[in-house]
């Protein structure tokens, strides 16, 4: 009989074993499993916590990347793992963080957008000389992505991904990501997105998409909702609830890799929240 070692995985996935997997470890024997390599999103620190206590044995790694950087950018060293890190860059790739203005960050722990220089850069974007443009300056790619470098006690230099800037809800700019993994750690929800709505006071507020568990179906939707408020109220700033509410799919959209696509349930939200404005006027 085969048995793995190493398992690949996107975050989303290792957030759905969270709950599962209290139903099914016991029919099955991990012990050959001693680490877990996770992508395609930021990882809570909130499941990862969760992750090790309840597998202990295992090494939980991460990984950045993109397309346009020849794939992987950073990886987890066994031997220095920190907690909430993508890792630490490869050989050969340059990172920078840039403030709003375009200024490079020299001091390290402060936000901003990360920016790559590497030999495994894409030349640009096919047919399409206005994104090039926007994306590749002077060498570097602007990945959008919104980090923190950071150096270890080994002398490591760490990336951490806060989240995407045009994901970021307007505002007080409250990172969906974190609300999402918060989110993964109720028994009910088995799926979680959030995105930021239009709100005429505070610019955005956050609201969430979930897919609910299957333990989950013997409750209403108003208990589930209400369970699933005071879960985020207890222990999040009030910036962070989800007044802009909560709505059950039955699945999220994705890419090809697992990664979810907020910018398609942004876009549903907007419509619809047009649609009932457009209603309320008839």
């Amino acid at each position: 009989m085969a048995r793995f070692s190493s398992e690949p995985g996107a975050a989303s996935v290792l957030g759905l074993l969270q709950w599962d997997i209290w139903l099914t470890v016991a029919k099955y024997d991990l012990s050959s499993s001693v680490e877990m390599f996770i992508g395609a999103a930021p990882l809570g620190p909130e499941i990862l916590v969760k992750t090790r206590k309840l597998f202990p044995y295992w090494k939980v790694l991460q990984g950045y990347g993109l397309t346009e950087a020849g794939a992987v950018v950073s990886l987890s060293r066994r031997d220095d793992i920190w907690l909430g890190s993508s890792g630490v860059p490869l050989d050969g790739i340059e990172c920078r963080l840039l403030s709003d203005d375009g200024k490079e960050l020299k001091d390290l722990g402060h936000p901003g957008e990360l920016v790559i220089r590497s030999p495994a850069l894409a030349s640009g974007y096919f047919c399409n000389e206005e994104a090039t443009q926007e994306t590749f300056q002077h060498g570097w790619l602007r990945t959008g992505d919104l980090a923190l470098l950071k150096r270890s006690s080994k002398g490591n230099l760490h990336l951490f991904i806060v989240d995407r800037i045009k994901d970021l809800i307007k505002g007080m700019q409250v990172s969906p990501t974190e609300l999402e993994a918060h989110l993964l750690l109720h028994h009910w929800v088995e799926e979680a997105a959030v995105v930021g709505i239009d709100d005429p006071v505070a610019g955005e507020i956050p609201k969430a998409f979930i897919v609910r568990s299957a333990s989950s179906q013997a409750q209403s939707t108003q208990d589930l909702s209400s369970s699933i408020n005071k879960h985020v109220e207890e222990n999040k700033a009030k910036y962070k609830w989800l007044r802009g509410g909560i709505e059950f799919v039955q699945e999220l959209p994705k890419t090809t890799s697992g990664k979810i696509t907020r910018r398609a349930l942004r876009d549903a939200a907007r419509r619809k929240a047009k649609s009932v404005k457009t209603g309320s006027h008839l």
